[in-house]
């Protein structure tokens, strides 16, 4: 096997889910899950320099490249539809600081 071939599959099963059911070892024909929990696969190509440094990244947290780059979307997704204000009030981080303890 050559070396593009090793290195597309290892990009396919670091980013993809198999659904076999992990006690059983048997593999799943339906995903019974509720919809809340299904997973769908999708590929992305990432630079190289990237993919190193998320594989890094994943395994200093114990996770898998693909665990990581799903709490990675999924934390930016949250992000994206919360009406939370991106912008911190300077004096009320300076007073949160200040009553903390903390020097500003």
């Amino acid at each position: 096997m050559n070396q593009d071939k090793l290195n597309e599959l290892r990009e396919y099963y670091d980013n993809n889910e198999t659904p076999m059911d992990p006690v059983t070892g048997s593999w799943e024909s339906e995903d019974t899950r509720p919809a809340s929990e299904r997973m769908s696969g999708f590929s992305v190509r990432l630079p190289a320099e990237v993919l190193e440094r998320v594989r890094t990244l994943a395994a200093a947290r114990g996770l898998s490249t693909g665990e990581w780059i799903r709490q990675a979307v999924e934390a930016a997704v949250v992000a994206a539809d919360t009406d939370t204000p991106r912008v911190v009030d300077v004096n009320a981080l300076l007073a949160f600081l200040a009553e903390k303890g903390h020097a500003a």
